[in-house]
């Protein structure tokens, strides 16, 4: 059932009309130069030996010869003129974008035959088109004079590219694919040396990273270390002040009242008032009655410190004991610090 719906469309579509002529077309472009040499060497042996054909062929066939060549240079170039046109443009095609001399010598041999079919068809055409298909164009004169040596031309132009374009352009493709595989043979080397320059250079780059690495710890290292040297250096004159050094500034305190700073220093009323008139001791925006830290740690650690030795009674140890007996133990503060007796 397919195949009868595909036959009936072939035939019905007019498919079988577009095949046929393009069948003709090849095939007279495959016997185009056959024809035309077989046609001339006709033309010539009956020109100068027409008696000796008459001696063992009849008339009849002698002008059926002769009617069969001048169609064939008559007809065969509007069969062949695509054709020919293709194969121009490809040697045109191929001198453009090759620089090749030959491939600009064969695109002129094959263009004069083919404009002159070209140029020989559309008078034919016109010519025919104009006596309003009344009348045939003859094939004599100067228009079969034309056609016949425009025909043997192509002949001969084909038949010498056959021995000798074919065989140069075969050379030329044989070079070219020698160039090809040498430059990919090359393209390869560079591609096995980039590869392994890329690996000597990640093999280095990591091995100096490594270094960098351990550099930068190390250097953190000492970073870290300068830092709590650094620390260190800031708290040091604060080590007389332990409530100022561990309650306030690790507890992050930010205010404290006058009293409370007169209990932690042991610094007189008076040179705070004094302090916090030059500026050194700042005052907290909100609460006007409380001193900043950082204004009390800075302003410590600028003033001199005079140390004394005072006692402070520790109670014993069990609650108990009638004698409530009492352990001196000696430490330093500064002097300004109140001197509760012992």
């Amino acid at each position: 059932m397919d195949k009868f719906k595909k036959a009936w469309q072939y035939i019905f579509n007019g498919h079988f009309i577009v095949s046929f002529v393009r069948w003709v077309v090849v095939t007279g472009g495959n016997i185009a130069e056959s024809a035309f040499l077989l046609a001339t060497l006709w033309v010539t042996v009956n020109a100068v030996a027409h008696t000796l054909l008459t001696w063992f062929m009849p008339v009849r066939m002698i002008e059926l010869l002769n009617y069969l060549s001048v169609i064939a240079f008559s007809a065969l170039p509007e069969l062949i003129i695509i054709p020919v046109i293709g194969v121009c443009f490809s040697h045109w095609v191929l001198f453009k974008q090759h620089k090749n001399r030959s491939a600009c010598t064969w695109g002129i041999l094959y263009t004069i035959p083919t404009i002159v079919f070209l140029i020989m068809t559309i008078l034919t055409i016109t010519m025919f088109v104009s006596t309003g298909g009344t009348h045939f164009v003859p094939a004599t004169g100067w228009q079969l004079v034309v056609r016949c040596l425009s025909g043997w031309m192509y002949a001969a132009v084909n038949m010498l590219f056959q021995k000798l374009g074919e065989p140069h352009y075969a050379s030329l493709m044989t070079k070219k694919d020698a160039e090809i595989k040498r430059l990919n043979a090359e393209l390869e080397q560079l591609k096995l040396e980039n590869e392994t320059e890329l690996n000597e250079l990640k093999s280095s780059y990591s091995i100096e990273r490594e270094e960098l690495l351990i550099e930068l710890n190390s250097q953190n290292e000492q970073i870290n270390q300068l830092s709590e040297r650094a620390s260190s250096l800031s708290r040091e004159p604060l080590l007389n002040y332990p409530i100022v050094a561990i309650d306030w500034m690790e507890n992050r305190k930010r205010t404290v009242s006058i009293d409370e700073l007169i209990a932690a220093t042991g610094v007189t009323k008076q040179k705070i008032a004094a302090a916090i008139r030059s500026g050194k001791l700042q005052k907290d925006n909100r609460n006007k009655d409380l001193i900043r830290v950082s204004s009390v740690i800075e302003w410590l650690k600028s003033i001199p410190i005079i140390e004394t030795s005072i006692a402070a009674i520790e109670p014993s140890q069990s609650p108990h004991e009638t004698n409530h007996s009492a352990k001196i133990i000696e430490f330093h503060l500064p002097s300004a610090y109140p001197q509760n007796g012992a």
